[in-house]
């Protein structure tokens, strides 16, 4: 395997070093991961959108097939009922009837077929044994008004009377469920026959047991038909199709491209239309990773990858050994070259072109370092004889104890002594060069020094004596370098400064003339010597009467020192950032003044390098009297703010005593919703009132009347009872009292309903109730005031759909809605239709929509009608509280949903979802 460990040489940064086998064995590796993940890749790119459109493809077909399955089943039906439509123009009822039951039989494929005349009456019905009991209640029934029979009368009439015309789902005249109805003309009749919707969608029961893919048939209007799924509760039972992009690209006679959510998952789709009934057929399967064909093509990939990986971990370490053997060998020859040896012979050349040229690369360098040995001796030679021939430099080698053991050519033309006459001597002995002892005492302390710190004496400028007795200005410098058998030995050059001497005076002439400048300056300003500790090399005159310091008493110490700064923290501040950034502009420190005054100062300083010299330019400028006048604007300030804070109290006061308004308002709002129901129930009973006084009255009369013939029969009996008179008596009570009897049961009807009404919207009470029940009563008590409208109100709601909820809330909420749509609705319309529909949304939930073909509500009002007391009839018996009222009874009583859909000029929808039982 392969060797991964460090060696133990880090690179110049410190990092560590890998051997070159492993960079090898990961270099063969990454390059074999690398290929194979590019390969990899571009055969999922390729592959997968392969796979997408067969599988796409596929689906489409089997949805081609499903449809011609259904097709081929309407076919069939229609070949049935052909030869019977040819032949019942000539045909007896009775005959036509004992044919039309032999087609039904035992009703395996047809649940009905009716023979209907011309205008619409039904002549016979035929039926399976298990329908046969209501034969006789549809026979002479009319189906004037049934849609298939309409459309094949029209066919008929536009001389196609031998189209058959099917229907969609079709609703059954015998037992109400949905079916599948097929017409024919015959002559003058027409056959119309029920044809059970489970026949049809039967060619889905060979579809395979496997869950994918899933063919789903949807009618022409977006509900769900069937599905080949053997769940007991199929995918897309309670999905209302209608809104899938899907629905509408087959309706459209487009072929599905893409993916969609179907269902709520991502699908790969295929979808067409049946010709005869033009239900909508669709096959999915999962699309991406739950396709099988998907994790087939990527597991291959993937293994393939890792295969590749397991491969190169195997043969890498192998490859990689033989390419460092010989390498190795390079290794071994170089360090015994690094050693000294330079005659043995190098590794014999293989098979690696590189290594070759680095092996003879190698030798020639070796070559060229023993060159170089030789060349660095000839260099010791000739820097020899450069010392001896530099003509401005003096060099000078001394021992420990001051002894002169080198003297070059430049030293005794600077100071007049040969090598002769000072070499071998010593200066403690001998002042030489030196001015006097004092001078040979410091200089021998300097060599001391060095040996103690090993750090060179910096330059210094020096007065030393030519053998003449001149003085020569000299500027010097002295180190150590080693001697033989650990001695050390001291070189001091020399370099004659004493022209330079000379134009310094003169430089320093010119230097007084910048200094008047300086001290005309306005602005106060000092310079200080940075490599000196910051000390002061001068201040001018601006900065002598801001300060009230002489000159002469600051030349020299630094600002702590003559107490400038208040505050020496933010002194050593200061300097830190000049000294890091070259300059500091405009910081504000307070300065203290020769007699004890603090004036707080803008400062701006720079450091300026003259020569070896590094000087810090600081100009302090006073502003403590702009300090002053700015502190004043801030103390008038405060002032502003404090009167804006007393201001803001006094708004608080406000506020709170606003909130206290809004709590009584919120109050007044409860106690004006409970009056709106409380006007609701009165408007039942002025209703119910009215309604009761039409049955109650004509009671009474049928009574008087009855009372009226009593006398009159008392009177005739006295004369003489004739047999004429009696029964002319008899049938005047009969009549009477049946004319009560069914007033007085009608107003009995209206009592009983109001009752329950009245009890449930009083006490709230909570039972298990139908919705059914509920909305008829609610209708029975809205009755007389609808009956003065032109409007209608429709009801779809199922027997049987029970709630264990608050029967009156609900009724309260639905007769809200009815007066909303009535009032606002078909406000200025003189007609309009409500529909009340109630359906099961779920297992535990039930869903009451409340719609109305009236105007419609404008988009930038349906997020506001909730709101309490917001109406468009303010003024004109509107009070904004009908549907807060709504709203509060569903979501706090009754523990459901209300949404509102509504276009302007189309009408609006509210729909309630409730729980069968709120907690």
């Amino acid at each position: 395997m392969a060797d991964f460990r460090l060696s133990n040489n880090r690179n110049s940064s410190g990092a560590p070093e890998y051997r070159l086998r492993t960079w090898l064995i990961t270099l063969m590796i990454v390059s074999v991961m690398l290929t194979f993940g590019i390969i990899g890749s571009g055969i999922l790119v390729y592959r997968l959108p392969q796979l997408d459109g067969q599988t796409r493809a596929s689906m489409l077909e089997k949805a081609r097939n499903t449809s011609r399955l259904i097709d081929f089943v309407t076919s069939g039906i229609e070949a049935e009922l052909y030869p019977l439509a040819n032949m019942a123009p000539t045909l007896s009822r009775d005959t036509l009837r004992r044919y039309t039951d032999a087609i039904v039989g035992n009703g395996e494929r047809f649940e009905a077929v009716f023979v209907v005349a011309g205008d619409g009456i039904v002549e016979s019905i035929s039926l399976p044994p298990r329908h046969a009991a209501v034969a006789g209640e549809l026979r002479g029934a009319d189906f004037s008004r049934n849609r298939v029979f309409r459309l094949a009368r029209i066919a008929k009439a536009n001389g196609e009377a031998a189209r058959p015309i099917w229907s969609d789902k079709y609703l059954s005249a015998l037992g109400g469920k949905n079916t599948v109805g097929i017409a024919l003309s015959a002559g003058e009749r027409t056959l119309v026959a029920e044809v059970s919707t489970e026949h049809i969608l039967s060619v889905l029961k060979e579809s395979t047991e496997e869950e994918w893919p899933l063919t789903t048939i949807i009618d022409r209007n977006g509900q769900w038909l069937a599905s080949s799924s053997r769940a007991s509760n199929p995918p897309g039972r309670f999905i209302d199709f209608s809104g899938f992009p899907l629905f509408k690209t087959v309706l459209s006679g487009r072929e599905v491209s893409d993916d969609e959510l179907f269902m709520g998952r991502s699908m790969v789709l295929g979808g067409v239309q049946s010709a005869k009934l033009e239900w909508v057929v669709v096959s999915a399967t999962p699309g991406g990773w739950a396709n099988p064909s998907y994790r087939v093509v990527i597991v291959l990939v993937i293994g393939g990858f890792f295969g590749a990986l397991l491969i190169s971990l195997i043969l890498a370490p192998l490859w990689s050994a033989r390419m460092v053997r010989p390498l190795n060998a390079l290794i071994a020859r170089t360090h015994a070259a690094s050693a000294g040896d330079y005659l043995s012979a190098w590794p014999k050349k293989g098979t690696v072109a590189e290594l070759n040229q680095l092996s003879n690369d190698l030798a020639s360098m070796v070559s060229v370092i023993r060159s170089r040995e030789y060349d660095t001796e000839r260099s010791e030679e000739r820097l020899r004889a450069t010392l001896e021939g530099t003509p401005s430099v003096a060099v000078q080698w001394y021992d420990a104890s001051g002894r002169i053991l080198y003297w070059n050519k430049a030293s005794e033309v600077m100071y007049g002594f040969t090598a002769e006459e000072v070499v071998g001597k010593s200066i403690t002995d001998h002042t030489l060069l030196y001015m006097d002892a004092d001078q040979v005492r410091a200089f021998m302390d300097g060599l001391a020094e060095i040996r103690q710190s090993g750090k060179p004496l910096p330059l210094s400028e020096y007065p030393l004596r030519h053998k003449s007795g001149r003085v020569v200005m000299v500027l010097a410098s002295t180190f150590e370098i080693p001697g033989e058998n650990g001695a050390s030995i001291f070189v001091c050059m020399d370099v004659d400064i004493t022209h330079g001497k000379q134009v310094e005076r003169a430089l320093k002439r010119s230097e007084k003339k910048l200094e008047a400048i300086y001290n005309a300056s306005p602005a106060p300003m000092s310079v200080s010597d940075i490599n000196n500790g910051f000390s002061i090399v001068t201040v001018n005159a601006a900065w002598e009467r801001q300060f009230a310091r002489q000159r002469a008493d600051v030349i020299g110490k630094c600002g702590l020192e003559i107490g400038l700064w208040a505050d020496p923290a933010l002194r050593v501040d200061f300097l830190a950032h000049l000294l890091e950034d070259g300059r500091v502009d405009d910081i504000e420190a307070d300065l203290v003044t020769g007699n004890g005054q603090h004036l707080l100062c803008r400062i701006s300083s720079m450091v300026a390098e003259v020569g070896d010299d590094r000087l810090m330019l600081m100009m302090a400028t006073d502003i403590t009297e702009q300090r002053r006048i700015e502190s004043e604007i801030r103390l008038l300030n405060s002032e502003l703010e404090e009167r804006v804070m007393q201001r803001t109290e006094e708004l608080s006061q406000a506020n709170d005593e606003l909130e206290a308004t809004v709590e009584n308002l919120k109050a007044t709002q409860e106690q004006l919703v409970q009056s709106e129901k409380l006007a609701s129930l009165g408007n039942l009973v002025a209703g119910i009132a009215h309604e009761l006084n039409t049955p109650i009255g004509n009671g009474l009369m049928a009574v008087s009347t009855m009372r009226d013939n009593l006398g009159q029969f008392r009177q005739a009996s006295a004369a003489g009872l004739r047999r004429s008179v009696l029964d002319e008596f008899v049938a005047g009570v009969d009549a009477g009292s049946d004319i009560a009897e069914r007033n007085m049961r009608r107003a009995a009807e209206l009592v009983t309903s109001f009752k329950q009404v009245a009890v449930d919207q009083t006490s709230s009470q909570r039972r298990a109730f139908e919705v059914a029940e509920v909305v008829d009563e609610i209708l029975l008590t809205l009755k007389p005031t609808l009956k003065r409208t032109p409007f209608i109100v429709e009801t779809d709601v199922p027997s049987g759909l029970m709630l264990d909820s608050y029967p009156g809330p609900l009724g309260q909420a639905l007769a809200n809605l009815i007066n909303n749509a009535v009032i606002h609705g078909f406000d200025g319309r003189h007609e309009g239709r409500i529909k009340i529909v109630a359906e099961a949304f779920s297992t535990d939930q039930v869903a009451i929509s409340v719609r109305d073909d009236g105007k419609g509500i404008p988009a930038d009002r349906v997020g506001r009608i909730f709101d309490p007391f917001y109406t468009t009839r303010m003024g004109r018996g509107g009070t904004g509280l009908g549907l807060h009222v709504v709203f509060g009874v569903v979501s706090k009583v009754l523990g459901g949903t209300i949404r509102v859909t509504s276009h302007e000029g189309q009408g609006t929808e509210f729909v309630m979802v409730l729980p069968r039982s709120p907690a």
